[in-house]
C-alpha cells in the first residue's frame, strides 16, 4: 500500500510532463526552483488547456471547409496524419505569445527582442481586398480585340477574387477565431500596448502560414492522387513526383483543349 503511494508521488503530472515538454517557450533558467513554476501552472490550466479544447471542434471544421480534399479523403492513414496536424494548431501561437506578454510585463522595451518589429508593423495588416490588374496593362497587347480585351479584364479580376477568397478570407477567419479564444481565456493580452499588438498579430499570421502549409500540402497531396505510403517521401521525393503528376495534368488539359479547338473548327468549315 505505502509503495504504491510512494510510486504516485514520484510521478509527473500532466502540467509537468507539458513543461517539460515546451521548456524552450519558458525562462526555466532563471526559475529559483526546480519543478514547475506555479506561474506556468496556472497559465497551462487557466489559458492553454481551455483555448486548446474549444480550439479543437472549429479548426477541425475550418480545414475541412477550407481544403475540399480533404473532406473528401477517407483513407485512415491520411486522416490520422491530417487529425494530428490539427492538435498541434494554436500551441506555437499562444506559447510565444506568453513568452511576449511576460517579457513586456517587465517593462521590457520588445524591439530589444524583437528588432523586426517596426517592419511586422507594416508587414501584417489585419485584412485585405483582392488585388485586381490596372485594367489599362491590357493596352499593350495592341493585337487583342475590344472584346478580348473585355473578357481578359473579367478574367484577370475573376482570378484576383478566387485568390482572395482562397487566400485571404481564410486567413481572416483563422485569426478571428484565434483571436477571440485569445481574449477569452488569456484576459492579459487585452492591457498590450502598440508594440505588443504589433507581435500578436505578427504571431497569428505565422500561426496561419504554418496552418496553410500543412493542410494545403495535404490537400494537394490528395488531389494529385498520391498513395498512402508517399507520406513518407523524402521532400525532394516528393516534389518530383508531384511536379511530374502536375506536368502530366497540364498536357492532358491542353490536349483536351486542342481537341475541342479543332472539333470547332470542323464544325465551322461544315
Amino acid at each position: 500500500m505505502f509503495e504504491d503511494d510512494d510510486d504516485d508521488d514520484l510521478g509527473y503530472s500532466e502540467a509537468e510532463i507539458w513543461y517539460d515538454d515546451n521548456l524552450r517557450y519558458f525562462d526555466w533558467r532563471n526559475k529559483p526552483a526546480p519543478g514547475l513554476p506555479l506561474d506556468v501552472e496556472l497559465f497551462y490550466h487557466s489559458v492553454y488547456v481551455p483555448f486548446k479544447k474549444d480550439l479543437k471542434k472549429p479548426i477541425h471544421e475550418m480545414v475541412y471547409r477550407h481544403y475540399p480534399h480533404i473532406a473528401a479523403e477517407c483513407r485512415p492513414e491520411l486522416l490520422e496524419r491530417i487529425e494530428s496536424r490539427i492538435d498541434w494548431v494554436g500551441h506555437e501561437f499562444i506559447l510565444f505569445l506568453r513568452t511576449m506578454v511576460e517579457e513586456w510585463k517587465t517593462g521590457k522595451d520588445l524591439r530589444e527582442t524583437y528588432p523586426e518589429l517596426d517592419k511586422w508593423a507594416i508587414s501584417y495588416p489585419a485584412y485585405r481586398k483582392p488585388r485586381y490588374v490596372d485594367p489599362s496593362f491590357w493596352d499593350q497587347f495592341d493585337w487583342l480585340t475590344d472584346e478580348q480585351r473585355q473578357s481578359m479584364i473579367e478574367e484577370s479580376r475573376q482570378k484576383a477574387e478566387e485568390t482572395f477568397a482562397f487566400r485571404e478570407k481564410p486567413l481572416f477567419e483563422f485569426s478571428e477565431l484565434l483571436q477571440n479564444l485569445t481574449f477569452k481565456y488569456y484576459t492579459e493580452v487585452k492591457e498590450l500596448d502598440a508594440d505588443g499588438w504589433v507581435m500578436f498579430r505578427a504571431f497569428l499570421h505565422d500561426e496561419y502560414t504554418n496552418y496553410r502549409i500543412d493542410f494545403e500540402h495535404y490537400d494537394e497531396f490528395i488531389e494529385y492522387g498520391f498513395e498512402a505510403e508517399d507520406l513518407n517521401l523524402p521532400y525532394k521525393e516528393y516534389s518530383e513526383k508531384l511536379t511530374e503528376k502536375y506536368n502530366e495534368e497540364r498536357e492532358e488539359e491542353l490536349r483536351k483543349a486542342k481537341e475541342e479547338n479543332e472539333n470547332k473548327e470542323m464544325e465551322n468549315g461544315l
